[in-house]
């Protein structure tokens, strides 16, 4: 019987490690992750650090840090190795501000949290910056980090009233380039910032953001009321003219 139930034992263990070997975090090796931050583009000199995350989205330790180099935003991580391929990216620069034609008065953190196993191109908006507290929470309530980021967006989406069927996911959005997306993105961007400084843009991200956290929805009445005054005060064409000239002076048509 004794050794009936050492067998049993022995086989258990085998079972429950395979198990855990099925379930482990893929490691993560790539050259070089390439990308762009935008609020408008973010300018040259900007720093980013890429941080490694758990199963749970909690930091490791390992970071890595890269700067933009130029004023498209355009930033490079290279010889990245992980061992999970959850990562938060986080910039903190001055941009080129859309609404105004000119650069920002002080520096804006935007933040990332992102899957890079299969990608080795991502980047950095405000889309991704509001998504983060709905993704962390919907995840420590048992969602998949795709679907989480999936509804984080729908729901972002739905508070702007714009529709998010065929939209691929946020880090993959560019405002220089044509597309419904991407066309979605420069408009959340602009409305959002409205003629709000950049401490006021700063708290009001954080407000968005944590307010959506719990439940996807937009309900504190202030916040939806800055939202619309945004809207109103927006010149449509002088932002898109602007926008167009600051990449024609880098070279870029668009």
């Amino acid at each position: 019987m004794i050794k009936i139930k050492a067998a049993c034992l022995i086989v258990s263990c085998i079972f429950f490690i395979s198990c855990e070997k099925d379930n482990a975090i893929p490691s993560v090796n790539k050259d070089k992750v390439t990308g762009y931050v935008q609020k408008g583009p973010y300018i040259s000199g900007t720093s980013l650090v890429m941080y490694e995350l758990n199963n749970n989205l909690e930091q490791t330790g390992k970071s890595f840090t890269t700067l933009i180099t130029d004023e498209r935003g355009t930033f490079q991580f290279n010889n990245i190795a992980l061992n999970s391929p959850y990562v938060l990216v986080s910039a903190n620069g001055y941009y080129f501000n859309e609404n105004t034609g000119q650069l920002s008065s002080s520096t804006l953190q935007l933040n990332a949290l992102l899957d890079i196993k299969d990608v080795s191109a991502i980047n950095v908006n405000i889309l991704t910056h509001l998504e983060k507290p709905r993704v962390e929470y919907l995840i420590s309530q048992g969602e998949s980090f795709s679907n989480a980021k999936k509804t984080a967006q729908q729901e972002i989406f739905a508070m702007l009233n714009f529709p998010s069927a065929g939209v691929q996911s946020s880090e993959t959005l560019d405002i220089s380039q044509s597309g419904d997306g991407n066309a979605m993105l420069l408009a959340a961007s602009v409305i959002i910032q409205g003629q709000l400084p950049v401490a006021d843009l700063t708290q009001f991200l954080t407000a968005i953001s944590f307010d959506l956290e719990k439940d996807g929805i937009l309900s504190d009445q202030n916040l939806l009321k800055t939202l619309k005054n945004n809207i109103l005060g927006l010149d449509t064409k002088f932002i898109f003219d602007t926008l167009l000239e600051h990449y024609k002076l880098l070279g870029d048509n668009i």
